[in-house]
């Protein structure tokens, strides 16, 4: 990890929760408009293979993710 760039920022830096709870700010792909449970309602009542397939691969990945 690189420790600071010439304006005082960190580069390839990850932080963990606590450290985000302390900037008080949220990663960007958590910040999605809708849910999960809505995407997958609504790919289900269209019956669309594709919506259902694209929202089973969000929630197994969510998933494994969750697993690591």
């Amino acid at each position: 990890m690189e420790r600071y760039g010439g304006d005082k920022s960190v580069h390839n830096a990850i932080l963990t929760a606590k450290g985000l709870i302390v900037l008080n700010q949220t990663p960007s792909n958590l910040k999605e408009s809708e849910t999960i449970l809505t995407k997958l309602k609504k790919a289900v009542s269209i019956s669309s293979e594709e919506a259902i397939k694209s929202v089973t691969n969000s929630i197994l990945s969510l998933a494994v993710g969750a697993l690591k």
